[in-house]
C-alpha cells in the first residue's frame, strides 16, 4: 500500500461550493422564475450563499451534485481492488490490460498494510509467494505462450494502473461506502486519498461525508461493526505511517 497514488487528472470548469449553490437556487427561487440572463444570475459566484449547498447534501437532496464531475488516476493498487471497485457501475474505469501489456516487463506487487508490521519471515513469506508466481509467468512467456495466456498465474497483488471518473453525487456514495472500517485496507486508503483531494474542491459538501458511522452518528453493519469510528481524525492516524513513505 505504500506506493499507491492517486491524482485528480481532470474535473468539471465549474466545480466549487458556491457554484451548486447557485445552480440551487433555480429550483426554489421566484426571483430568477421569467427574468433574463438567468444563467449569469446563477454563475455569479459572489453572491451564492453556500449554505445553500450544505443544507441540500444535509437533507440529502443531492441530485445538484450531478452536475459535477471527477476524475482519478489510482497508481499501483492491486488487481483484486478491480472486482471491489467496478461495483460502482455509475462510475467509468479503464484498466491497465494484462492482455496487452507483458507484466514480466513492469513487475511490482501491492503489500496490505496488515502486513507491514508482521515479523519479517511473514513479509518474506508473502513476497516469495508473489515471486514464484511472476516466475513462472515469466517461463511461460520465454516457452512461447503469448502474455494474454500466461496472465492467469499471475497474483491479485499485481500493482495496476486505472482512471475513474464520476459525478459528484456518486463519489460521496463511493465514499460513504468504501470510508467504512468494513472494507479492505486498501480500497479505505483509496477512498481516504479521494476524500482528501475532493475535500480541496468542496470542503462544505466532504464536511458532511463519510462512513454511516460519522454521518449518521451510528454503525448500521450490526453484528459485523468494526466497532470504530472512522472518523477523519482517526483515518489520519490509521494511514499516517503509509502516507510518510509515499512522501
Amino acid at each position: 500500500m505504500n506506493k499507491i497514488k492517486v491524482t485528480m487528472i481532470n474535473h468539471s470548469e465549474n466545480y466549487s461550493d458556491e457554484y451548486l449553490s447557485g445552480l440551487v437556487r433555480i429550483t426554489y427561487s421566484e426571483k430568477l422564475n421569467g427574468k433574463q440572463d438567468v444563467a449569469s444570475q446563477l454563475l455569479d459566484y459572489e453572491k451564492q450563499n453556500t449554505n445553500l449547498i450544505d443544507n441540500c447534501v444535509k437533507f440529502n437532496h443531492t441530485s445538484i451534485l450531478e452536475h459535477v464531475n471527477y476524475t482519478f488516476m489510482i497508481e499501483g493498487a492491486s488487481r483484486s481492488l478491480l472486482a471491489q471497485i467496478t461495483r460502482h457501475r455509475l462510475f467509468s474505469f479503464t484498466s491497465g490490460s494484462q492482455h496487452y501489456i507483458d507484466y514480466s516487463k513492469i513487475g511490482g506487487f501491492e503489500i496490505p498494510i496488515e502486513l507491514l508490521n508482521q515479523p519479517i519471515e511473514i513479509q518474506e513469506k508473502y513476497q516469495e509467494s508473489l515471486d514464484t508466481s511472476m516466475n513462472y509467468y515469466k517461463d511461460l512467456i520465454n516457452l512461447g505462450i503469448d502474455h494474454s495466456v500466461a496472465r492467469q498465474v499471475l497474483p491479485n497483488a499485481m500493482r495496476n494502473n486505472l482512471i475513474m471518473s464520476g459525478n459528484l453525487r456518486e463519489w460521496c456514495h463511493f465514499l460513504n461506502l468504501r470510508l467504512c472500517g468494513r472494507n479492505t485496507s486498501e480500497i479505505q486508503y483509496i477512498a481516504y486519498l479521494i476524500y482528501k483531494e475532493l475535500k480541496k474542491y468542496n470542503p462544505v459538501i466532504l464536511n458532511q461525508v463519510g462512513p454511516d458511522c460519522v454521518q449518521k452518528g451510528k454503525c448500521t453493519q450490526g453484528h459485523k461493526s468494526c466497532g470504530i469510528v472512522c472518523s477523519e481524525s482517526e483515518l489520519d492516524n490509521r494511514f499516517k505511517g503509509v502516507n510518510d513513505e509515499n512522501n
